[in-house]
């Protein structure tokens, strides 16, 4: 991967930028020793840690942070409601998008996906 490129998805119509990194620069430019961080509508991605699996958790902070919850004093159970009414409303939609997420960086990065079934949900056609 010769240079970053910036993608956009719209989440809640909001849109989002999402960059995957070379795990050196990942380093420099989050501090976090993760394999993705979601802030401030954007998300990114440590190039070695790249999976659909991290694509699934970063899409569902970006759909958390649009509910506008942060200073919200939540225990579990609020926080177990508010995941099942995501699931319940959006969860096709935020397969689909993390699928297309994962492999517009795979391909970015010039690596095989090797997960049919995240090529098989990109294609899904949610309204």
């Amino acid at each position: 991967m010769s240079r970053t490129k910036q993608h956009q998805i719209t989440i809640r119509g909001v849109k989002w930028k999402y960059v995957v990194l070379p795990d050196p620069l990942y380093f420099e430019k989050t501090g976090e020793d993760s394999d993705a961080l979601t802030y401030q509508h954007r998300m990114t991605f440590k190039q070695t840690g790249l999976t659909w699996g991290t694509c699934r958790h970063e899409i569902r902070h970006a759909y958390v942070r649009t509910l506008c919850v942060d200073s919200a004093e939540l225990n579990a159970d609020h926080m177990e409601e508010i995941c099942a009414e995501l699931d319940d409303h959006w969860g096709l939609k935020m397969m689909r998008d993390s699928a297309k997420i994962y492999l517009t960086l795979m391909k970015e990065c010039g690596m095989v996906v090797k997960d049919e079934l995240a090529k098989h949900v990109a294609k899904w056609r949610i309204k």
